[in-house]
């Protein structure tokens, strides 16, 4: 594939609460996308659009870089399946642009509009108005000098056609965007998302390269007669040096003519050229790779770093992981280069940048000093320290326990015990019991999930997964709040709600969790509760995975158990041989 000159610059609106933009570009791929809420539609607080549209950008990014080939029906399908999700009570709005050789594949979902400047004319290549869920393409050849721009609806609201033809009387895409976002940034606006592209023709190359455009994110600047130039060095190779180094030569050769001397002199100096030249492409072909390499690791760690400022002021737990992934590429890549090279000190100066945005996001977290817990005869941790079970757990009416031959129920008003359920060599290996709505669920890392049925007085097993059940052999703990959320060695969580598995992330941590031991939640609690002993702390999330919050204290990394109760907003926390309590 021909390697590509391409020169591109973005505009993007602040986001606001019913509004999100962004601008993505990889290699030759480039789009706008905006998610916009309908008003009275949802409520605002319910829409967590920089999530949503992360999500979509990832599933195309997967879709595309996954394809074989890159034809226009391929990619066409790509980003239909990209898209195919629809979010109730918000608008998607995307334009899509491809450049493969010379030639440019277009695709727009929902609204947006693509334009082109070619020579002296500005002319409208392709528009969608009305809200039909069918992709709107086109394609066709293009021209050195060509420029494009790329428009979400709210966009083309906002921008007049004469804000337009003004800023494209300017020839750089920079030019062009810094003329432009003084009009977007006029109203408050969140969707409205621009990126123009400049195609400049194919580009020289020495030798195949992968197909990767090289993508030139700003123009570089020519030399001035005020900038000096590097003193220039004598040539090592002239007629009179070679002449001077022949008459040196004390060799045993014959006499030689003067017509012989010439053509021997010529030989040298053609011989001097060639490897020279030689030298010189070689120098010149790893310039261009590393160029290439340079460009591709800055435009990925770029777009990490500006997903992040977009969500700085919305969401700065998601702010944070981009700029941790824009961090760890560069840190990945840097020593690929020459120390002191250009490349290696323009990826310092933008990994300092980088830190510069990670420190005010990750605050150092205080630890909690705690205190002696003062509980009832019948309070939970309390039987759990007096008796000898593999897990407990509770409800409003009773403390259960596990052991090798029974659940047995404490009766939290009486303390009587009973067993109620028999093991008939149903679990060897449980690790955490639970009970909901009357059923009584052991986690086993042999059998899985046990579900046992309440009927009158006798428990019947039933069968909880709907297929091939998951393997369990690495489980921590389990809590149920009609959904069954299972807490793995390795910090996981893995989330079912009949049976079925559902997509569960975390993200936002400032640290992965480190050898977790316990998990908590119930129906009538928004957040999930983990005990992360590894790292001393007590981890918040709320229900879809984001960070919350965290309680740090020296006493949770030997805790065996904590109970959490949110109406008095404290946490007890069970060690070797006392509870504990400390704030929340």
């Amino acid at each position: 594939m021909t390697k590509l000159s391409l020169a591109y610059a973005k505009i993007v609106a602040t986001p606001t609460n019913t509004g999100w933009s962004q601008v993505y570009n990889a290699g030759s791929l480039f789009a706008v996308l905006s998610l916009t809420v309908i008003p009275d539609s949802i409520e605002v607080e319910e829409a967590n659009l920089p999530a949503i549209g992360k999500e979509l950008l990832n599933n195309l990014e997967a879709e595309f870089f996954t394809l074989e080939e890159k034809t226009f029906r391929s990619i066409e399908a790509a980003m239909e399946k990209s898209f195919n999700k629809i979010v109730p009570g918000i608008t998607t709005d995307a334009c899509l642009a491809y450049f493969k050789d010379d030639l440019l594949y277009l695709f727009i979902l929902e609204k947006g509009k693509i334009i082109m400047k070619r020579d002296e004319l500005l002319g409208l290549l392709l528009e969608k108005r009305a809200d039909d869920p069918r992709l709107l393409t086109a394609s066709g050849r293009l021209r050195q000098g060509d420029i494009i721009l790329l428009q979400t609806d709210h966009f083309t609201q906002n921008i007049t056609e004469q804000n337009i033809t003004a800023a494209f009387e300017l020839q750089l895409p920079n030019d062009i965007a810094e003329s432009l976002s003084p009009h977007v940034h006029k109203k408050e606006d969140g969707s409205q998302a621009a990126i123009i592209i400049a195609y400049n023709g194919a580009l020289p190359t020495q030798s195949p390269l992968e197909e990767n455009i090289e993508l030139v994110k700003e123009p570089i600047p020519a030399k001035t007669d005020n900038q000096p130039w590097p003193d220039k060095k004598p040539s090592l190779f002239s007629i009179s040096s070679i002449t001077k180094f022949l008459k040196r030569l004390k060799l045993p050769i014959p006499h030689l003519t003067k017509r012989q001397i010439s053509a021997l002199s010529l030989g040298i100096i053609l011989l001097t050229l060639l490897i020279a030249s030689i030298i010189f492409t070689k120098t010149q072909q790893e310039n261009a790779k590393d160029e290439a390499l340079f460009r591709q690791i800055y435009t990925q760690a770029q777009k990490n770093y500006d997903e992040g400022k977009a969500l700085v002021k919305l969401n700065q737990n998601l702010a944070q992981d981009d700029f941790v992934k824009a961090e760890k590429i560069l840190k990945e890549n840097i020593n690929k280069f020459k120390a002191n090279s250009q490349q290696q000190i323009k990826l310092l100066a933008f990994l300092k940048q980088i830190e510069t945005e990670l420190n005010p996001t990750t605050p150092p977290i205080g630890k909690i000093s705690p205190t002696t817990a003062n509980v009832t005869e019948l309070n939970f941790l309390n039987i759990e320290q007096k008796e000898q079970a593999m897990a407990f757990t509770q409800d409003n009416s009773s403390i259960y326990m596990l052991t090798d031959l029974a659940v047995t129920a404490i009766d939290k008003a009486t303390g009587k015990k009973k067993d109620i359920l028999t093991n008939n060599n149903d679990w060897s290996r449980p690790v955490a019991l639970s009970s909901y709505q009357g059923n009584i669920y052991i986690l086993d890392k042999k059998a899985g999930i046990l579900k046992f049925v309440a009927a009158q007085d006798e428990f019947g097993l039933t069968d909880y997964f709907k297929g091939t059940p998951p393997d369990l052999s690495k489980a921590q703990d389990l809590s149920i709040d009609g959904s069954i959320w299972i807490l793995m060695q390795d910090g996981k969580i893995l989330k079912f709600t009949r049976g079925e598995s559902e997509n569960f992330t975390i993200t936002g941590l400032n640290k992965p969790l480190k050898n977790p031991s316990k998990i908590f939640t119930d129906r009538n609690t928004d957040s999930l509760y983990i005990l992360d002993n590894g790292n001393g702390r007590i981890l918040i999330l709320d229900k879809n995975g984001q960070y919350q919050n965290q309680y740090n204290a020296d006493i949770l990394q030997n805790a065996k158990d904590f109970e959490i109760i949110e109406k008095d907003q404290k946490a007890l926390i069970l060690t070797e041989d006392k509870i504990w309590e400390i704030p929340l």
